[in-house]
Parts: C-alpha cells; sequence; structure tokens
C-alpha cells in the first residue's frame, strides 16, 4: 500500500506488465500495486533526542504525517513546511536558544529533495537543530494551518571530575570537568571554560581560588556544583574524613624483578575503609628495610606514586606513613605496609641453544635462572600445525629427531608478565677442536674438552655448539702412551665453547697424541703425562746446625720451600745425578739453627698443584752415640765385640742419634776424636777427628749417606814399588777416594824415561806375603793418532766424516798409540797442536796445544783418564767450507776430512694446507744441513724429504707434528706443525680485466672449514669460457671481449669471475 499526498480523493489503480522468457517460450507476468491519494490531517515530528548538547553538532528532526485514520504518509518529499523557535521561561525575548542549520552547511548527507528546497530559500520535513545556549525553547512546525510543536533543552556536555571523592581536613583538591565533544571526552580546567564551582556548605569545605580549588575544613559532606552564570551545570559530592590508615600496593605485582623499575602506589583510607583522594596539601614518606636494597627513584609531590627499583635479590617490607597535611605533621599514626620479593630476572642459559646433530635422537633439558621458588613452565613460541623434528615439553625437555629450530619462552606460572625467551637450533658440525690442560698425571683422571664449530648460514660467523652427544666421537692413539679408560664424563663442566667432557687416564709418563675424531672430522692434541712428586730420599731428615744432606725426589718442574728458613733452607742442587734415576730432582738441605721445618716439594702442571713434605729436625748437639761392630763368621757373644788380628783394616759402624733416638745425618761427615783406651802404638785409627761416610749404592754417584764408620787398622798394608825406578816410580797418593770405592787405596804412577817396569803392590799380614803387579810401559814417542768423529743421528756414511753447524761445539775423540798399538795415557792430557786445512777464521778449536781429558765416572772424583778429545767451534763465515782437521804431536799426526754447512731450515714451521687426498705434498721447503735428512711422524702417518721438498701421507684431515732430523749434524731437528683441513670454498684472485695479448696473475685462493687461507700442495684446476687462456698461474687475453673463469681444487669448485678483454 502506497499513499500519496493529493488535493482530492480518490482510488486508482496502477498496472505494470513485464516480459519474460522462459523455456524459450514467451510467458507475460503482472504486477499490481495500489496507490492510495488523501490529504493530510496531523503533523508529528520525530527524533532521536529531545536535548541539544551545548555547542555540540546539530541534530536531526523530521516531521512524519499522517491522515484522518492514522495512516503515514509514505513521503512529504517537495512539500514546504514552516518552522519557528521561541525561548521559554527566563530566556524568552533574547537571543534564540536554538537554530535551524542547513543541510548544506553540514558533513551530513541531506534526505532526497531537501536540497532544492534550501536553495529556494525554503523548509523541508527535515531540518537540523543547533544549540547554542542553555535554556528551554519550542519548535513548532506548520503545514498551511496544521501545525505542531515540542519543546527542546539545551543542557551543557561537562560533568564535574570527581563526581565523588573524600578528602582529609586540610587537604585541597581541583576540580575539572569533563567535556564530550563529536563523542570524544576532554579533561578542561574549569579556569579554561566558562564554568565555575559553587560550595553551599562553607563550614566543611571551602573554594580557595573561587573558581576550582576546594579545601576540606571539617569533617562532613556536601555537593559542590558547577555554573554557568546562574545556571547550575553539573553537581558532586565531596566528603571531608579523618585518615585511619593507607593501603600500599606494587605495580605491576608483589613478585618484583632485580634491576627493573615498579611502582609504590599509596591510597588513604578512612575508619570505614573507603579511600581518600590524595592532594596537594599531603605528603606521604616511604621508608623501605630487607635485602633487595631498593631505591626509590622519584615520586609524586604528594607521595601517592613513587617510582623504585630493587638492586639486590631479596625480601623487602615498604612502609608508607601520612606524614603532614597542609604543613602540618600529623599527630596520630596513619600508616601501612606491604611486603614482597624480588627475584633475580628470568633468563633462559643459554638464550640461544646449538646441538650438534650426530644422527641419534636427544634429549635436552632447557635450563634456567632466575625467577626465585616460583614454578615455570615451558612453551613453544611457534607452533606449527606439521611436527617438526624438535619438539618441547613443558617442563623444559626438548626432543631433537633431526635438524631445525624452536622458538622457545619461559614463564612463571603465578605471574606470566615475567618471561624470558630464546631459541634451539640443531645443526650439523663442520670442525672439531679439542682443548686440554696438556699436561697430566699419570694414573690420575684427564679431560679432553671438545668443541664443535659450524657456520651461521645468514650471517657466514662462526658459532660454537652448546650440546652434543659426546659418545659418538672415537679417540686414537697416534703416539705416545695409550689412554685408558676412555668414558663420557658428564659430571664435569665443559670449558667456554665446548660442549662435552671424554676422560681418560695414563698407566706411564711420557707424551702422548691422540685423535678425536668423528668420520672425517677430527683433530689432535697433545699431552704431556707427568709423574705425581714423590720423596726418594730421604723420608725424614735430622742433623745438626750445619750439616747438608742432598734430597732426591721425582716429579715434575718441583719447586722447594721450607716453612721456616731460620731453621732449615733447601735450595736446588746441581751435579750428575743417580745413574738408576737418571730424571730425579736434587736439592740440598742445610740446616741453620736447632728447631724444626717442614720441607715441601711443590709441583704446578697447569692450573694443578700437588706438593709432597718432609720433616726436617735439626738437633743443638749429638745426645747418643752407638758404636756397632763388623758381622763375625759365628755366634761370637762373649766380650769383647771387636776382634782384631795383626795388618788387619776393620770398620766400625758409628750411629749419632738425637734425643729422639733419629738417626744424625751430614754428607760430608761429622768431626768426632777417637782414642784408645789404654793408649797403645799398635792400633792406629784411619783418621782421628772425622767419620768416613758410605754412600748409598742405589743413588750414586750422589753421595747420599748411608752410613758412618771408622776404620781400625791399615787394611791390607800395600806396599808399592816399581822394579825400575829409573823407568817408572809409584808413590802414595792422597786426596779424596772414589765415592764408590771409600776403602780403596790410591797410588801415583810416573814415567821417567823410555823403558818398561813391573809395578808391584805387596801386602804383607804376618808371615804371609801378596803381592799384584802391573806392567808399565813408558813409551818414547806417539807412533800413531787416531781421530774418531762424534756418532750421527743417523747413517751418515758419505765423506767427509765430521759435519759442523755455526754455533755449535763437536767433540772429536782422540786416541793416542804406541808402537805396539797400546793406548797411552795421561792424567793431565798430553800436549797436540792443532790446524786447520785450508785454513779459515770462522773454524777455532777450544784448546790449540792439548787435549781435554774426560774422567771415567766410576772412580770418581778420582781424576782416571777415560778418553781425550778435542773441541772444535765454527761461525757462519765458515759455511760452505770442507777440508781436514789436522792434528800434531811429535812423530806422529792425523787428519779427520770435515765439512761446515749451514743450519737446518724448514719453511715454514706452521702449515695449513687443504685436504685433496691422503697424499700430502709441497708441505715445506727443507734447507741448510747435510742434505740427508729423516722425518719423525706420529703414529700412522709417514714422511719423506726428497729434492728439499717435505711430502708425507696421512690418514685425514686433523693436526701433525713432523720432525725433520739431519742425519748428519748433531742437534738439527726443527718441528712443522701441520694443519691439513677439508675445502669449504675456493675463489679465484686475479685482475677483472686483461689486455689483448697481455697476461696477468692468476690464482685460486683455497678456505677451510676454520675460514683460514690454506696453502695447497698442488696447482688448481681451470676452466675459462671465453677469450682467455689459463695456464701456468697467468692469465692471458685472446681476444676482445667478456670471459668468466672458475678454479676446482679438491672437488670444490670457485663462483665464475667475469674478466673483460680490452
Amino acid at each position: 500500500m502506497v499513499t500519496l499526498v493529493r488535493s482530492c480523493q480518490h482510488s486508482v489503480t496502477v498496472v505494470t506488465s513485464s516480459f519474460c522468457q522462459l523455456s524459450g517460450e514467451n510467458n507475460y507476468n503482472i504486477l499490481r500495486g495500489d496507490v492510495d491519494i488523501d490529504k493530510i490531517r496531523s503533523l508529528k515530528v520525530m527524533s532521536t533526542t529531545w536535548n541539544l548538547f551545548l555547542e555540540e553538532a546539530p541534530e536531526a528532526f523530521e516531521v512524519v504525517a499522517y491522515d484522518d485514520q492514522g495512516n503515514t504518509f509514505s513521503t512529504l518529499e517537495g512539500i514546504t513546511f514552516t518552522w519557528s523557535i521561541e525561548n521559554l521561561g527566563s530566556n524568552v525575548g533574547e537571543e534564540p536558544l536554538v537554530t535551524l542549520v542547513r543541510w548544506r552547511d553540514t558533513d551530513y548527507e541531506a534526505p532526497r529533495g531537501v536540497t532544492e528546497l534550501e536553495a529556494r530559500g525554503l523548509r523541508s520535513h527535515s531540518v537540523l537543530l543547533y544549540g547554542q545556549a542553555m535554556g528551554e525553547s519550542r519548535v513548532t512546525v506548520c503545514l498551511e494551518d496544521i501545525c505542531t510543536d515540542f519543546d527542546l533543552q539545551v543542557i551543557a556536555s561537562v560533568v564535574l571530575m570527581p563526581a565523588v571523592a573524600s578528602i582529609v581536613p586540610g587537604d585541597t583538591l581541583r576540580y575539572r570537568v569533563v567535556r564530550a565533544r563529536a563523542g570524544r571526552l576532554t579533561v578542561q580546567d574549569i579556569s579554561e571554560t566558562m564554568y565555575f564551582l559553587k560550595v553551599p556548605d562553607a563550614n566543611i569545605a571551602s573554594l580557595e581560588d573561587s573558581i576550582s580549588l576546594v579545601k576540606g575544613t571539617n569533617l562532613g559532606s556536601t555537593s559542590v556544583y558547577l555554573m554557568s552564570g546562574a545556571t547550575e551545570v553539573a553537581t558532586a559530592t565531596l566528603t571531608v574524613a579523618e585518615p585511619h590508615s593507607i593501603r600500599v600496593s606494587l605495580r605491576p605485582s608483589s613478585l618484583l624483578i632485580r634491576g627493573e623499575p615498579f611502582v609504590v602506589h599509596c591510597v588513604v583510607l578512612d575508619n570505614k575503609g573507603h579511600p581518600l583522594t590524595a592532594g596537594d596539601q599531603i605528603l606521604i614518606r616511604l621508608s623501605v628495610e630487607g635485602e633487595a636494597n631498593v631505591d626509590l627513584l622519584q615520586s609524586t609531590e604528594n607521595g601517592t606514586l613513587t617510582d623504585a627499583v630493587a638492586q639486590n635479590a631479596g625480601p623487602l617490607t615498604i612502609t608508607a606513613r601520612l606524614y603532614s597535611v597542609a604543613g602540618r605533621s600529623v599527630s596520630r599514626k596513619v600508616e601501612g605496609e606491604v611486603s614482597a620479593i624480588a627475584v633475580e630476572p628470568l633468563e633462559i642459559v643459554p638464550p640461544h641453544l646449538y646441538v650438534a646433530w650426530t644422527d641419534n635422537i636427544q634429549e635436552i633439558n632447557l635450563k634456567h635462572i632466575g625467577g626465585g621458588d616460583e614454578p615455570v613452565t615451558w612453551s613453544e613460541i611457534e607452533s606449527d600445525a606439521v611436527a617438526g623434528p624438535l619438539s618441547l615439553t613443558s617442563d623444559g625437555a626438548v626432543t631433537i629427531r633431526g635438524t631445525g629450530e624452536i622458538g622457545v619462552r619461559v614463564q612463571l606460572k603465578k605471574y606470566p608478565h615475567v618471561k624470558a625467551i630464546g631459541r634451539v637450533w640443531s645443526a650439523p658440525f663442520e670442525m672439531l677442536q679439542v682443548s686440554t690442560s696438556s699436561y697430566a698425571r699419570v694414573g690420575k683422571p684427564h679431560h679432553l674438552h671438545i668443541a664443535l664449530t659450524a657456520t651461521n648460514a645468514e650471517t657466514g660467523e662462526l658459532y660454537n655448539f652448546h650440546t652434543c652427544n659426546c659418545g659418538s666421537f672415537a679417540v686414537t692413539l697416534l703416539e705416545g702412551p695409550e689412554p685408558q679408560n676412555v668414558t663420557v664424563a658428564k659430571w664435569v663442566k665443559p670449558v667456554e665453547g665446548a660442549c662435552c667432557v671424554l676422560e681418560c687416564a695414563w698407566n706411564s709418563r711420557g707424551v702422548s697424541t691422540v685423535r678425536v675424531s668423528r668420520g672425517r672430522v677430527g683433530d689432535t692434541t697433545r699431552v704431556a703425562v707427568r709423574a705425581a712428586p714423590s720423596l726418594l730420599w730421604p723420608l725424614h731428615a735430622a742433623a745438626l746446625p750445619g750439616a747438608t744432606l742432598p734430597i732426591l725426589a721425582e716429579g715434575e718442574a718441583l719447586s722447594p720451600q721450607s716453612l721456616d728458613t731460620r731453621v732449615a733452607e733447601i735450595s736446588p742442587r746441581e751435579g750428575r745425578r743417580p745413574h738408576r734415576y737418571p730424571a730425579v730432582q736434587m736439592f740440598t738441605l742445610k740446616c741453620r739453627r736447632k728447631g724444626e721445618s717442614r720441607i715441601e716439594l711443590t709441583s704446578e702442571v697447569g692450573e694443578e698443584r700437588e706438593s709432597v713434605s718432609l720433616d726436617a729436625r735439626c738437633a743443638p748437639h749429638v745426645s747418643r752415640v752407638r758404636l756397632e761392630p763388623p758381622e763375625t763368621p759365628g755366634n761370637c757373644s762373649t766380650p769383647p765385640k771387636i776382634w782384631l788380628r795383626p795388618g788387619q783394616e776393620l770398620a766400625v759402624k758409628v750411629t749419632l742419634l738425637d734425643s729422639i733416638g733419629r738417626e744424625l745425618l751430614d754428607e760430608n761427615g761429622p768431626k768426632m776424636s777417637w782414642e784408645v783406651e789404654p793408649h797403645h802404638p799398635g792400633l792406629q785409627y784411619k783418621a782421628d777427628d772425622r767419620l768416613f761416610v758410605e754412600t748409598h749404592p742405589e743413588y750414586a754417584p750422589v753421595p747420599v749417606p748411608f752410613k758412618y764408620f771408622q776404620i781400625l787398622a791399615e787394611g791390607e798394608a800395600l806396599s808399592p814399588q816399581s822394579l825400575d825406578t829409573r823407568v817408572a816410580e809409584i808413590s802414595a797418593r792422597e786426596g779424596r777416594r772414589p765415592h764408590r770405592y771409600p776403602a780403596v787405596q790410591m797410588f801415583t804412577l810416573k814415567c821417567r824415561r823410555k823403558g818398561e817396569s813391573r809395578i808391584e803392590l805387596t801386602s804383607e799380614v804376618g808371615e804371609e806375603r801378596e803381592s799384584v803387579s802391573l806392567d808399565a810401559r813408558c813409551a818414547p814417542h806417539v807412533s800413531r793418532v787416531r781421530l774418531e768423529p762424534p756418532e750421527t743421528p743417523g747413517n751418515c756414511s758419505t765423506p767427509p766424516k765430521i759435519w759442523l753447524r755455526p754455533g755449535q761445539e763437536l767433540a772429536v775423540k782422540v786416541t793416542l798409540l804406541d808402537s805396539i798399538g797400546r793406548e797411552l795415557l795421561d792424567e793431565n792430557g798430553p800436549k797436540m797442536s792443532w790446524e786447520v786445512e785450508p785454513h779459515h777464521p770462522g773454524l777455532q778449536y777450544k784448546a790449540d796445544d792439548r787435549l781435554f781429558v774426560e774422567t771415567h765416572p766410576e772412580y770418581a772424583p778420582v781424576p782416571v783418564p777415560f778418553k781425550y778429545f778435542q773441541v772444535v767451534v765454527a761461525d757462519d763465515n765458515a759455511i760452505g767450507w770442507h777440508g781436514a782437521l789436522k792434528a800434531s804431536i811429535p812423530d806422529a799426526s792425523a787428519s779427520i776430512q770435515a765439512r761446515v754447512v749451514a743450519p737446518l731450515k724448514c719453511d715454514p714451521l706452521k702449515v695449513n694446507i687443504a685436504w685433496e687426498s691422503e697424499t700430502v705434498s709441497n708441505i715445506a721447503t727443507i734447507t741448510g744441513g747435510s742434505g740427508r735428512y729423516a722425518v719423525e711422524t706420529p703414529k700412522g702417518v709417514s714422511a719423506e724429504v726428497e729434492g728439499g721438498s717435505l711430502s708425507a701421507t696421512v690418514p685425514g684431515p686433523g693436526s701433525y707434528d713432523l720432525v725433520v732430523t739431519d742425519l748428519c749434524v748433531q742437534g738439527e731437528k726443527q718441528l712443522i706443525e701441520v694443519h691439513i683441513e677439508e675445502v669449504l670454498s675456493v675463489e679465484v684472485s686475479t685482475s677483472r680485466a686483461v689486455g689483448v695479448g697481455a697476461c696477468v696473475p692468476i690464482s685460486a685462493l683455497v678456505k677451510g672449514v676454520s675460514h683460514r687461507y690454506l696453502g695447497t700442495g698442488r696447482a688448481a684446476e681451470w676452466r675459462a669460457a671465453g677469450p682467455v687462456a689459463v695456464r701456468d698461474n697467468t692469465m692471458c687475453g685472446l681476444t676482445e671481449g667478456t670471459a668468466r673463469v672458475r678454479a676446482l681444487y679438491g672437488g670444490v669448485w670457485s663462483p665464475e669471475l667475469e674478466v673483460s678483454v680490452i
């Protein structure tokens, strides 16, 4: 039903026809509708509101028309209406409070037909009304004589803030207005508006500045009005109450994080627990106690909000006290407190965890620090619908089934805002490195720290893995003592950069070279296995002041120390070591005065420190002397204890004891006087004022005192005699006896002239006479001289016989023979002249006119001649000289071929070389020396020097120590450290442009898995596309154009390099 407005009333039927083609046939559908035309009988205004907000956006009002039966007309388009507005109440006759606004002056979309009427200055059925002043107005709308009206209230769109408030007596409160404009709320100071406040009850509160500041004076409640002129715009309620307590709260929570700021919020409460608004006149002060060491950073003027930070972790208590109101102290106690705990920041350790993938499933428990004792929960940051190779449980266990990555989050269960994030990567490793202290003790566990490294695909930087499966690595012995009981030491924390630890031990001393590997990736390390310090002699020491004793100990780098140097001192001892213990360390203990002191011998190997100690007692005097007779052939218990026969030499053992029965020792033998009671001239002592010292044969030739003794009578009464004193004479010899033979008798034989004589040593005991003889031949001259070169390190049979290098002292053994081939001896060394043929100033002899004598160690310190030798020295100027060393003595001479060579030189001594095959060539260039070399290699490696170039055959990439030794020159060794790595990438280095017919150098730079450039044993393989030719490390341009060049080494191609030929 559609109703239209007309001046007459009748029914009209409107018929519309439309044609539709259905299924290929012509069909007609007829639509019908009724249109009623009638007169308007009444009007009504419709709107969404009957209040206009002052100075806000206009509101739309629309007229609705009805016929006499109450039917609503469907449209009023094009009909003109008359709108009028009048003020009501006290505003009658003043400027209109409400005004009409045209649709075209706003952003609103006008109804159809309205714009055309407004263009002609007419009003339609829909208008916009705008409130420009507060008050009440009446709006009337008419269609000819049919009218209707409605009342509009223009009100302010403001409210007072706070609407309800409570303050402390003496405190002030500044009110503000909240205005609503265009759907937005705006807070303004009342002074910025046309409003003002009015407080009707001045006994409770007063207006301080006549505008917006209200002060509480007495207890009670009152209203506060917002006025615009005489109009009351808004109302608020103000209560003045006594403060009772303070509520203190912490934001964001009561669990604080060390180093992170937090807010202390204080609210004053009345006796009913209602909060009081804190104004500018109150002052709250805070005090903090506890281990957290809280710093109060800044606060508001009244102290209700304070920024703070905890510097330490621990409990804390914050107390807030109402200090003053309006500058006056508060007489009664108004305070409150809050307790909390500050914890360390929550962190994932490490935040980025790298796990080495070794083809087996691993389960790793993630770790965190901080958060106190609060329970945590773990979760994934990124969770895909498809399960990846890494998964995480809520308790922090990551299961790794392949390579990939996962983001993880840990947070406190009760405080989820406290959280930390991290990431876990699983990737294969590219390089393995072994780190160790390089020193180990025999029989003690030693740890090998394994570090795995890979390259970040995005940044190209190297990173170390934090976790790996140490059980997947193999430990192989290359050289030296073999490690035992190799196991994974999960209880040992790896050093920084390492991911796991292997534990092993050695049963013997030496330098052990081991390789830790997995597949072709591995690393080699050397460990010096040393023995723990131990005392060899003595286990405890007692001596008199001034006495000295040798201290023998085994160990590495022992450092001696006396805890009381006033009583006893200890110092390193020089001299020959015991034959049975050539590696022993020797010290000398000397007593200074009465007392006791502890002697410590400390060995420090890396960070490991071990020591062994002995107690040294310096007795003030000998408290007891014990004399012990020698053993008898049978049971002879009757006194006297010592039985002597004439001519017999008998040793009486002497033991010196201190007050507590410990034996007193002295390597030089203490002084002691001896007597015979009753005196008899037939009894004699070997020494009347001292003791003989028998040294311990176990530690010879070190004079370790074994026992003291005195010799009673003259041994075997040896009497020397030369049968021809004109040729040779013999006489008794004084001086110290050999350490090994303290009872020996010594004589001196001297040749007087050419000839032979028999020497007899006769012993007469009673009527028994025994003798021993030797033939002494005094040759008139030396008939033959033999020069012998020193032993060479290897098989060096080619002449010359003696090889010298500059700065080296070389001993040439000299043997003097008589006419029948017997060796001629002289304890002082015979005179002999020496020459160099051809002469060279760079060759010198230590002594030009005599020989050096080496004495026999068996009879030390008696100078028994063992062999003669000469020392020859060469300097740098003599390099290249070859000739003869000539020795001359009257009637005899001898010479030996010699050559001076340059020192052995290996270049370089440290090599980083690329791995291509088991045979590695051109490792280093070997020059100098004799030209005959041998190479010492680790187990499983062989090497040789050919044509001055060192090459080796190795089992795989790794680190190898090759020792090049000169076979002919003494002491010539060079250590070459060879590091072989797999090829990671190859780069082409050359000019980017080359002329036609010109050539430029070109080279291939090989980079290993350690991202350092490596040397190569052979030339790279080149491939060129375009007008260039590459041969013999040069690139030549053929014709103009652009070419591309790349290199192949170790199965790795370099990127193509574009070169312009011009």
